[in-house]
């Protein structure tokens, strides 16, 4: 689980939803939006409809906020956006290396955006 201070709020998730921006990558979609609060937040999610057993959702949840640890917390003082984790069924039978690889991916498109959305 991610430390109180670096976890999104229901209502900061209603948020980054309707006015975020999308990255889609094969093992999740990252929804991004410019951050309010002095650090970076985070959270994930999974469908019940995409993984119907509630064990195979927490080891996805476990595995991607595992990932945010590793690639985002290196230097969050840089990183100026929340972010939703939409993970997908496939992040299961990926390997670890890959599951890093999509998220260092994630954090240089992010921080590289031409244009964020800020409005």
């Amino acid at each position: 689980m991610l430390a109180r201070q670096y976890r999104l709020t229901a209502k900061g998730i209603n948020v980054l939803l309707k006015k975020g921006r999308r990255i889609h990558m094969p093992l999740f979609t990252v929804v991004y939006f410019p951050k309010y609060f002095p650090m970076a937040r985070f959270t994930v999610v999974i469908s019940n409809k995409q993984v119907k057993v509630a064990p195979k959702r927490a080891r996805i949840k476990r595995r991607v906020r595992a990932m945010i640890r590793k690639v985002f917390f290196t230097d969050t003082s840089d990183f100026l956006y929340d972010c939703i984790f939409l993970a997908k069924d496939k992040i299961l039978s990926a390997d670890w290396q890959t599951i890093v690889a999509q998220g260092e991916k994630v954090l240089f498109d992010i921080t590289h955006s031409i244009s964020p959305k800020t409005d």
